[in-house]
């Protein structure tokens, strides 16, 4: 009679347990009536089961009815149990135990998990059980457990699985704190895990550290399936009922209610916010208290725990622990893209730390024009730029960027402020007064800690002479700041050319007006390099503005792509025939080979050659990131590219917005609307990043808001110069429900004109958001043809995510020879 009040025991317990929190003290009362001994130790187990961890109860339940329970015969070094000869015992549990067997059919050493004895006996533990190995074979990914096969010894269950050599997160969680690089590490490895299971329609449940398993090799993996949720199989848990450890469960689940991926994710949060603070967000004296809080408490400030966590990181663990499920990430694959970039920023600030402490570093201010021609200014930036230009391709020196620097122009601010707020440790400022043929130029480089003047100089020369000033001008700095140099660089800076006065004084002029970038300043930039070229044929650096200028008509909409890219691409050869070691232009060639003849690989070696001979260019890593990664694809690598040229050019609004884009294409719009608010920031009236808001308000279905953004930005630019701006609001008035209005902005874009390049681009983008996707195909069609403007980025653009859904889009990016190339990277 004992034996079955003892396993009546067991039966109320499994019911007690399969009630919300707040009703079991109840059910006990009403179940158990005048027996006051079975209602003492029926609330001993209930409250065994809130207070320890999950095997901890299973080993306290097998205490409390032992003659109900037997436990598990233990197997001996050298028994059988199928096609396994057990070697050892691994561990013993509550639910389980684990031994570590050899396999003879496939002479391979595996993990043989039987359900403990006294689980036997309840059939919810046999169904987690079988739940546990059956989703776990579903999946097949390298930070899941993988599970070989599941067998039976003696009418005992087993699960035969890869063997993990370490410990668990929670044990090492319990030896020491983790450092942020490998808490970023394993959190990476369980969202990978998390995509994968997810991507297969398994939710996990019970997320905890307990779960996470790492080897000592540092490979995490996800194990305990017990819990899951999968496609097609009948739930275990019921609906109303709590089913997890309490500490880790989301709003959702402690309510009882249905749970989805985002369950896991919060789930994840909470592991995330240990690993980071050493503690949990939500943690009282029970479990009541526990779950109340997870309710409707906000979690503990991780920022008083561990201030030095990056505020990014940070964010994304409260977006993970949002109440409600909506409010968090939408994906796992979201998360993982956020946390690879916060990864990789933590590992470049590292780097740049370092960098800031082993190499020296200086900031080129812009040179004071004291000449009476106010005209002369081009002369005094176009100098600066040359100086930059030949500083950034040091591996030994560490340059602030042209915008950077410039942006401090006419503040009146001292050395060390502009040192503290650029970070480097020197300041070349200078004055040019030109008189003429002659030119004085006056310079100094000054220490930024104690505005020291290391050292100064004059130079009177004409302007034949100028040439040689510059190269004085970087050998007396790398002399000064104990530059080393590689071998190829000290020829690079021996090697000296000259060219005709006339020409370079040309040549400074238009890339005065190429960094303007409005179409009236191109094709004066254009007009200038042409005029150069005809003084010197053989001069490089014009060659190399000639392209670039080119190539910016074409990508603004000025001109026809189809026209300008072939020329821009045969320029920017030139100018690598000529000069061999101008990075510049291999940027430019790397441009002008996507959008000239989608060539993709041929690109990614032309970028990947500007970076090798400039490592210090952030333009060049925000070309790279925006035109060749990003546009093809690689999302995860144009973040972290295009992540390296903020940090070198931390005040530029052209890469804030470049990097706004980038994360649009990646569907992280709050990201991206962030880095557009920066930009205009700095820029109030820029106009890209004005659109670039507007894009991200599309996204979120805030069309008004988009519709006054892109108005803002056509504004800024106005129409007669591109259709670009009024393509991007013709779609958002079609997407707002105002056909009218868009149809109109579409008879606008088609209206002849003869200064004003109509983009077949713009015009398939209104029939996008018009969902008249036949039209829009004839007008894509047409525009790879062309090459206009946005439309090397139209593979990743998130407007015509329906028209990728189309066959007839395959053969879109099959022209832009997208398919094979991103088979070819990986």
């Amino acid at each position: 009679m004992r034996g079955d009040r003892e396993k009546a025991l067991i039966v109320l317990l499994g019911e007690a347990l399969s009630l919300p929190v707040e009703q079991r003290l109840r059910y006990v009362d009403e179940v158990c009536g005048d027996d006051d001994s079975l209602r003492e130790r029926l609330l001993r187990l209930v409250q065994s089961s809130e207070e320890a961890e999950q095997e901890q109860f299973f080993d306290k339940l097998g205490q409390e009815v032992p003659n109900a329970l037997r436990p598990t015969e233990p197997f001996r070094s050298g028994d059988r149990v199928g096609q396994y000869v057990i070697e050892d015992l691994i561990g013993r549990g509550g639910m389980g135990v684990v031994y570590r067997a050899k396999d003879l059919t496939l002479q391979r050493t595996v993990a043989l998990k039987f359900l403990n004895g006294p689980m036997l006996v309840i059939d919810e533990a046999r169904q987690r059980f079988l739940n546990e190995a059956r989703a776990a074979a579903a999946l097949d990914h390298p930070n899941i457990c993988t599970v070989y096969e599941i067998g039976e010894s003696d009418g005992a269950p087993f699960i035969a699985m890869a063997l993990v050599q370490g410990k668990s997160l929670k044990r090492l969680q319990q030896e020491r704190t983790l450092d942020l690089p490998e808490a970023l590490r394993l959190a990476m490895q369980v969202c990978d895990g998390l995509v994968a299971a997810h991507e297969r329609g398994v939710v996990h449940r019970d997320i905890k550290p307990a779960n996470l398993m790492i080897s000592d090799h540092g490979r995490l993996v996800i194990t305990d399936f017990g819990l899951a949720k999968m496609p097609g199989a009948e739930d275990l848990s019921k609906s109303g009922t709590t089913r997890g450890t309490v500490a880790y469960m989301s709003p959702e689940q402690a309510r009882g209610r249905d749970v989805d991926p985002r369950t896991d994710l919060w789930s994840f949060g909470v592991v995330m916010y240990e690993m980071i603070a050493g503690a949990r967000p939500f943690e009282e004296k029970n479990e009541y208290d526990t779950i109340q809080a997870i309710i409707n408490d906000p979690p503990k400030p991780l920022e008083r725990l561990r201030p030095e966590a990056p505020r990014e990181l940070r964010e994304l663990i409260y977006r993970l622990l949002a109440k409600k499920p909506r409010d968090r990430y939408p994906s796992a694959q979201d998360v993982l893209v956020d946390l690879r970039s916060i990864d990789s920023s933590l590992r470049l600030r590292k780097e740049i730390t370092r960098s800031a402490k082993q190499l020296p570093s200086i900031a080129v201010m812009p040179f004071v024009n004291m000449s009476t021609d106010p005209e002369d200014e081009f002369f005094c930036e176009g100098l600066g730029d040359e100086l930059i230009n030949g500083l950034c391709s040091l591996s030994g020196l560490r340059v602030a960027s042209r915008t950077s620097s410039y942006s401090f122009k006419g503040r009146g601010l001292e050395v060390k402020e502009i040192g503290q707020r650029l970070n480097v440790g020197h300041i070349l400022e200078g004055s040019v007064r030109k008189m003429g043929m002659r030119v004085r130029l006056i310079v100094q480089l000054s220490a930024v800690e104690d505005g020291y003047h290391l050292w100064s100089s004059r130079y009177d020369r004409v302007m034949e002479d100028v040439f040689d000033v510059q190269d004085e001008l970087v050998k007396s700095i790398i002399e000064v700041l104990k530059v080393k140099l590689l071998d190829t660089e000290i020829e690079r800076l021996t090697g000296g050319t000259s060219t005709d006065p006339e020409a370079y004084e040309a040549y400074l002029k238009a890339r005065f007006y190429w960094n303007r970038r409005t179409k009236q300043d191109l094709e004066a930039a254009i007009s200038l390099s042409e005029r150069v070229l005809e003084i010197d044929p053989a001069y490089a650096g014009a060659y190399s503005c000639l392209s670039d200028s080119l190539i910016f008509c074409g990508l603004h909409g000025y001109l026809p792509g189809h026209q300008v890219y072939p020329r821009a691409k045969a320029a920017a050869e030139k100018a690598i025939e000529y000069a061999p070691e101008l990075a510049e232009a291999y940027s430019s060639l790397g441009l002008a080979r996507v959008f000239c003849d989608w060539d993709w690989q041929g690109a990614e070696r032309a970028s990947r050659k500007a970076l090798l001979l400039s490592p210090n260019s952030s333009s060049g890593h925000s070309l790279y990131a925006g035109f060749v990664l990003g546009a093809s694809g690689r999302m995860e690598e144009a973040i972290n590219e295009i992540s390296i040229a903020q940090h070198k050019d931390p005040l530029s609004f052209v890469i804030h917005t470049v990097a706004g884009v980038i994360h649009w294409q990646a569907h992280l719009y709050e990201k991206s609307f962030e880095w557009a608010n920066r930009a205009l920031e700095l820029n109030p009236r820029y106009w890209l990043a004005h659109a670039l808001q507007g894009l991200v308000y599309e996204q979120w279905e805030q069309y008004r808001e988009a519709i006054a953004s892109f108005q803002k930005s056509i504004e800024l630019t106005g129409t007669r110069t591109s259709t670009l701006g009024l393509g991007m609001l013709g779609h958002a008035y079609a997407l707002a429900g105002e056909a009218d209005r868009a149809r109109v902005i579409l008879a606008e874009i088609g209206a002849p004109r003869d200064d004003r390049y109509v983009s077949p681009f713009d015009c398939a983008l209104v029939h996008a958001g018009l969902a008249e996707i036949d039209d829009a195909f004839l007008w894509l069609d047409r525009a790879v043809t062309e090459c206009s403007s946005w439309t090397v980025l139209a593979a990743v653009d998130p407007r015509f995510a329906e028209l990728r859904r189309d066959p007839r889009f395959g053969d879109i990016t099959r022209r832009m020879k997208l398919s094979a190339w991103r088979l070819s990277a990986g």
